[in-house]
């Protein structure tokens, strides 16, 4: 596999070009089951940058990435960010993760959001959390968020996390939220919140020149979905407690 990952090395391409082309040829060869190369394309991919989750998403690329990530699990380093503080490993975080599930106070929930904060270091590097960890941090997220701002300034500012959110509340049964969700991408053009935050706050500014707003769905959230999500959200917790770490 060396040989094949320097070839595709050498080819003179920049940053950018280099995540999208190897991420489609990988996925070109991983669909005609050559599995080996497709591995390949996306090693060469993850050394082109230490920020390769950033220049993925700013490609529009994040879905593909996510189906083929497990392939290269332990053969690359987790993406580095130079945004936020560098993330902490399980051992060096403020708590443990089984003071944290075991905690008689009933802080579960927010003190598992700052554990994750610490371990993705304040979500800059989300591929140091594991995939249940991710689930918890997507939904967890928009808590926090809608109870800061709204889901105006959510989706504002981090709505490029709305898709993986929609699959976290379906994936916890949080069924009031999966019915929030749709009716916020209805309003959005074509029925869906677009996937880069560029295209997300110019589709926001042209959603308030129309004078579409978000309160009745911040209502919604605050008097019913709010509750279920945390709910939800614990039982998913306790259920998947052997996957935090």
């Amino acid at each position: 596999m060396e040989e094949r990952i320097a070839k595709i090395e050498a080819e003179n391409m920049d940053v950018f070009n280099k995540t999208s082309r190897y991420l489609r040829l990988a996925q070109e060869c991983i669909e005609r089951g050559d599995v080996e190369f497709g591995k390949a394309y996306l090693v060469a991919l993850c050394r082109a940058t230490d920020n390769y989750e950033e220049s993925i998403a700013f490609n529009e690329l994040t879905e593909v990435w996510e189906k083929y990530r497990h392939l290269v699990d332990g053969l690359v380093p987790p993406p580095l960010s130079v945004y936020g503080p560098e993330p902490l490993s399980p051992e060096a975080c403020t708590m443990v993760i089984g003071d944290i599930l075991n905690d008689p106070g009933g802080n579960l929930l927010a003190d598992l959001s700052a554990h994750l904060d610490e371990l993705s270091g304040n979500g800059s590097a989300l591929g140091h959390l594991n995939k249940w960890e991710r689930t918890f941090y997507y939904a967890d997220e928009v808590c926090v968020e809608v109870n800061a701002g709204g889901f105006e300034g959510y989706l504002y500012y981090h709505g490029t996390h709305f898709a993986k959110a929609c699959q976290a509340f379906a994936e916890i049964g949080a069924e009031q939220m999966v019915s929030l969700t749709d009716r916020i991408q209805s309003k959005f053009p074509r029925g869906r919140v677009p996937k880069s935050e560029e295209a997300i706050q110019n589709a926001m500014d042209k959603l308030q020149d129309r004078e579409v707003d978000f309160e009745d769905e911040d209502e919604i959230y605050y008097t019913s979905a709010e509750k279920e999500l945390l709910e939800r959200l614990t039982v998913y917790v306790l259920e998947n407690r052997k996957h935090f770490r």
